[in-house]
């Protein structure tokens, strides 16, 4: 009898961000831990994690959640940071998000009003007292925030370009960062048009243009603050670039120039003056250059002397030059 063929089940696909709805993002648990620590170091306190889900198609089943964006840009590509208390670094992703395109505007406004404002929601619950016991909380510390307003115990994923006094800089493209997963079956995988694999090393300190596969895993919480963990999963790589000269640093340069006004013309105006030393340096090492070989042309013009050698006394070294050479083999007798 032959076997019959095993199918494999067909793979649900993802959803896009502009079908994710908010009634559908809910909890899945929540625990508090100690906050790991080093062999023989005191307790650091503790820390919340609520993780969540989004419940998937008719039936609303508890899903992690995950959702495709918006074609997205990184002008620097992942990027690695270390932390002395972790085994491993940690990588992240940041791209530019500019609110002036219509999509993008788009997709701030939806992770805003849809993901961070009904996670600001949940937290409300979480962080108040149960109405059967007063004296228990889910998620303890925070009772006293108000979490219907932007406040510093929960700052959202999608942040502005700001000045160093925290205001807001017009005509600036939003930060969205996502963490990448770094171990396991489950790293983070970034694909070609051709569905190839391409290694993170590729990618680094490149402008790419890429299309995410995002994972809202969890509110964070620690002693003064909660965060939401944002995890790229995948990225479908569209374009790759090398650098286009933007810098990732406009945030620091703003703040630098408020505080020192006339730094950007002093900077410009002596790198001028270097970049014309060099140019000199440049000319003056040319013409050394040129004479030295010109005089090694005459000097090829000259016999040479090998093996003749002093007979009697020290040897003095012949001096080459255009008029008759009398050769030197040894000194005469001193005065008496």
């Amino acid at each position: 009898m032959a076997q019959s063929k095993q199918t494999k089940a067909p793979v649900e696909p993802n959803i896009k961000w502009t079908e994710v709805t908010s009634d559908r993002i809910s909890v899945a648990q929540y625990y508090t831990k100690p906050i790991p620590t080093k062999p023989n170091e005191q307790s650091k306190g503790t820390y919340s994690d609520v993780i969540l889900n989004y419940l998937s198609g008719e039936k609303r089943l508890p899903k992690e959640f995950l959702f495709e964006g918006p074609e997205m840009v990184s002008n620097s590509g992942p990027k690695m940071f270390k932390d002395e208390n972790k085994q491993y670094p940690d990588w992240s992703l940041l791209a530019r998000v500019d609110k002036t395109k219509p999509t993008e505007k788009a997709f701030i406004d939806f992770f805003t009003n849809v993901i961070y404002k009904h996670c600001c929601a949940l937290m409300n619950v979480l962080t108040k007292p149960n109405p059967n016991n007063m004296n228990q909380t889910a998620i303890g510390g925070f009772d006293t925030v108000d979490w219907e307003k932007p406040s510093k115990a929960f700052v959202n994923v999608v942040r502005p370009a700001t000045d160093k006094n925290k205001v807001i800089i017009q005509g600036k493209p939003d930060k969205f960062a996502m963490k990448l997963v770094t171990y396991g079956q489950g790293k983070t995988l970034f694909t070609d048009l051709k569905k190839n694999p391409i290694a993170w090393a590729d990618l680094v300190g490149k402008t790419i243009k890429f299309i995410p596969l995002i994972h809202v895993e969890k509110i964070y919480c620690g002693a003064a603050s909660c965060s939401l963990q944002i995890k790229l999963r995948s990225a479908l790589v569209t374009d790759v670039d090398e650098p286009n000269g933007t810098t990732t640093q406009d945030d620091t340069i703003d703040e630098y120039l408020a505080a020192n006004p006339e730094a950007a013309e002093r900077l410009e105006k002596k790198l001028a003056e270097l970049k014309l030393k060099a140019a000199n340096k440049a000319l003056d090492t040319d013409h050394t250059k040129q004479v030295v070989t010109e005089g090694k042309k005459e000097d090829d013009s000259q016999p040479t002397f090998s093996g003749i050698g002093s007979t009697t006394g020290p040897t003095l070294t012949p001096l080459l030059t255009t008029a008759p050479i009398k050769i030197v083999t040894s000194l005469p007798p001193p005065n008496t």
